[in-house]
């Protein structure tokens, strides 16, 4: 991954903003495209570099996402329960779990994508 990328999953984990994050790193870029440098050299690794942010927000989209996909793997298992009339006992429950289980790692792949993406409008002519 670049530095811009784990900079912004690191600012998000500080509860930045997306504003915070784009203006954080568009200052970086701007300030390494004058000094023809790599920003690892110039601000240091990108969570020593994130720690003196702080932000106000109470979860990352990651963690927005996930909890969405956590709901959808309890309205799965209802759905089974009630709609499909899938009793529980023996192999139901373990069929309603494994597809609670299966719908959780999805959800764990779009979290770490939302939360490693450059936010929306930044764009840097450096390839990291």
């Amino acid at each position: 991954m670049s530095y811009y990328t784990d900079l912004a999953f690191n600012l998000r984990a500080r509860k930045c903003s997306e504003k915070q994050v784009r203006e954080v790193l568009e200052t970086i870029s701007e300030s390494v495209a004058a000094g023809g440098g790599h920003p690892e050299n110039e601000f240091g690794l990108p969570k020593e570099y994130a720690a003196q942010y702080e932000g106000t927000r109470k979860a990352s989209p990651g963690q927005r996402a996930l909890t969405v996909f956590g709901l959808l793997g309890l309205v799965q298992i209802l759905f089974q329960r009630l709609f499909l009339d899938v009793e529980f006992f023996p192999w139901g429950l373990v069929f309603a779990m494994a597809g609670f289980v299966a719908i959780l790692v999805i959800g764990v792949f779009v979290a770490t994508f939302l939360d490693h993406r450059l936010p929306h409008g930044f764009v840097t002519s450096e390839v990291s």
